[in-house]
């Protein structure tokens, strides 16, 4: 099961403040570094990952929900059922590295064995 946050904006944008100046004024990289460390805990707390249907995707999306009801949208979360096995890359990674130094593919990099993987792998499915 896989959660999606929509919304619409509760009343428009103040006039002037919808354009590009208005938004690189408002986007810090302190604000983006935020974000990005609430998204890890999540997944910190979850198994090491934000996948679909684990419980730091859910959080990950009720996370982003809440910043769109405070940011004035109207939200709605909707489930949603989908085959996640066909988003998989079943083939090994390859990964040619120069001057002899080896490493050694893995599923999802070195949480499931090895130094690299795909993003998306057996270690998540029953398919071979």
């Amino acid at each position: 099961m896989a959660l999606t946050a929509w919304g619409a904006p509760a009343a428009p944008a103040a006039p002037g403040n919808n354009t590009s100046e208005c938004l690189r004024a408002a986007v810090s990289a302190e604000g983006i570094l935020a974000h990005e460390r609430a998204f890890q805990s999540f997944a910190d707390a979850a198994t090491g990952n934000r996948l679909s249907g684990t419980p730091g995707y859910d959080a990950s999306a009720l996370y982003v929900a809440d910043r769109m009801r405070a940011a004035g949208y109207d939200v709605d979360i909707q489930e949603f059922e989908y085959d996640n096995t066909a988003l998989a890359d079943y083939s090994p990674p390859v990964l040619d590295v120069q001057g002899g130094q080896s490493f050694v593919p893995g599923i999802v990099g070195a949480q499931f064995g090895g130094d690299f993987g795909t993003a998306f792998a057996r270690a998540f499915s029953t398919a071979t």
